[in-house]
C-alpha cells in the first residue's frame, strides 16, 4: 500500500512513465467477446440478411434505410460547380469582390453555406500564399538595392 501523507501520494506502486505492463497487449489482438460475436454473425449473415431484405420488401422504413445506407453510401465531398465569375488571380485589390461573388452565390442557392466557407478559406490560403510571395520578392529587391556595409 502507497504511503500517504497529506493529499499527495509520496510513493506509487508504478513509476512515472513507466507501463505496468511493458509488452501490453499484442498488436492485432481482439477482445474476446467481438471475435465471438463475429463468428456468430458470419454462420448466420446471409439469414441476417435475407431477413432485413423481406422485412424491407414489406415496407419496414428502418430496414430501408440499412439497406440504402450500406448499399449508398454518403457522399463526403463533391465538386464545387456553382458558375461563379472568380478572376484567374486573386489580389489583395479584388478580394472582395471575389468573396462578394462567393457570397451572392451563397444567398442565391447556388451554393450551400458550407460550401461557400469552404471556398472562402481556400481563397484566404491562396491569398496568404500570393501576399507572402509578393512580400518576399519586394524584400529580396530592397536587400540588393541597400548599399553594403563596410567593415573599416
Amino acid at each position: 500500500m502507497p504511503e500517504k501523507t497529506g493529499r499527495k501520494q509520496t510513493s506509487t506502486r508504478f513509476k512515472p512513465g513507466r507501463s505496468g505492463n511493458p509488452s501490453g497487449r499484442p498488436k492485432g489482438a481482439r477482445n474476446r467477446a467481438s471475435v465471438l460475436a463475429q463468428t456468430l454473425m458470419e454462420a448466420e449473415s446471409e439469414a441476417v440478411v435475407q431477413t432485413v431484405i423481406n422485412a424491407a420488401l414489406s415496407g419496414d422504413m428502418t430496414a430501408c434505410r440499412l439497406i440504402v445506407e450500406r448499399l449508398v453510401p454518403p457522399v463526403k465531398e463533391r465538386p464545387i460547380d456553382a458558375d461563379l465569375k472568380l478572376p484567374e488571380t486573386i489580389t489583395a485589390s479584388n478580394a472582395g469582390a471575389v468573396f462578394g461573388e462567393v457570397l451572392k452565390a451563397v444567398a442565391g442557392g447556388r451554393l450551400v453555406p458550407g460550401e461557400g466557407k469552404t471556398l472562402v478559406e481556400m481563397m484566404n490560403l491562396y491569398l496568404s500564399a500570393h501576399e507572402y510571395a509578393e512580400l518576399s520578392e519586394r524584400i529580396d529587391e530592397l536587400e540588393q538595392a541597400a548599399p553594403r556595409n563596410k567593415k573599416w
